[in-house]
């Protein structure tokens, strides 16, 4: 997969005389797709050594034509404890199946 992140920031105005600060709000552009052969080689590239064993699966899934497991459906049975500053990250093991869920407070803004 490949992400794409764009940010673009705005500047911050002072103005003296009723001494009051202006800003807007940064813009973040989010972009997905599958990565193609060439990304995946380059990402190999980038990684440390002991660590290119995920890259290598998903280059023999895309040279065989296949494509990846689903994605994992996931029903939350207590969403009412989840609060709207916590975020539920999933995690999967090596083999696709779901590994573990952590909740996480998000930053305050």
């Amino acid at each position: 997969m490949r992400v794409a992140v764009l940010t673009k920031a705005y500047p911050i105005f002072y103005t003296w005389h009723n001494r009051s600060v202006e800003h807007r709000a940064p813009e973040i552009t989010i972009s997905a797709g599958f990565a193609t052969e060439a990304e995946l080689l380059a990402a190999r590239s980038m990684v440390q050594p002991a660590q290119p064993g995920q890259i290598d699966v998903l280059l023999k899934l895309l040279r065989d034509g296949q494509q990846p497991a689903a994605p994992i459906r996931v029903e939350l049975v207590n969403a009412n404890e989840l609060a709207r500053d916590k975020v539920l990250v999933i995690k999967r093991a090596d083999d696709g199946k779901m590994s573990g869920a952590i909740v996480e407070h998000l930053p305050a803004v």
